[in-house]
């Protein structure tokens, strides 16, 4: 049996072997309700491999709630969790019988923090990584409106991550979190 160290070795050269330079998944493939106004995607294998290649010019943001990292992690490449919306007790979604989410009023703000202490400005590489993709891409579209010019978001989310047996951590790192 091939141990998953090979078999990530093994993917990691074929994506290589296949891609000189790094690409970006096509937006007409992009579901409805990932897509943003920025039109810049990344499968969670594109992403990874964006960082490996580029990571010193590029800044990536996991941006769900802290709640949601406790829980479950969040990818080892991430440079820093920016949260785009909170969990909040108080919004009860009715359709979908959990917690409403509240806007980070310091969104914007708390990214151009973490731009300048990486030494990045906003028009370097920016990727974003949520549950899905969904949050991602429309905190994609509020960067972009803010003047951020090159904000991708991981359009299959952090479970696709996972998922390919990408580099995962369940301990948090405090220099990661924008701790106030």
């Amino acid at each position: 049996m091939i141990s998953t160290t090979i078999k990530k070795l093994i993917l990691i050269s074929i994506l290589v072997f296949f891609s000189s330079n790094i690409f970006a998944i096509d937006a007409s493939k992009v579901p409805e309700d990932r897509q943003s106004t920025t039109g810049l995607y990344f499968t969670s294998l594109e992403a990874s491999d964006h960082v490996a290649k580029q990571g010193d010019s590029t800044l990536f943001i996991d941006i769900r709630d802290p709640v949601e990292i406790f829980t479950v992690g969040m990818p080892n490449a991430v440079d820093t969790n920016v949260t785009f919306k909170y969990v909040d007790p108080s919004l009860w979604n009715e359709k979908k019988s959990t917690f409403g989410f509240k806007s980070n009023p310091n969104f914007l703000k708390d990214v151009d923090i973490r731009l300048k202490e990486k030494g990045l400005t906003n028009s370097d590489t920016i990727i974003l990584i949520c549950g899905s993709g969904k949050r991602a891409a429309k905190a994609a579209s509020a960067l972009k409106k803010a003047g951020f010019s090159n904000v991708y978001s991981v359009m299959d989310g952090y479970k696709a991550w996972q998922k390919a047996d990408l580099e995962w951590s369940r301990k948090l790192d405090k220099q990661k979190v924008l701790v106030k």
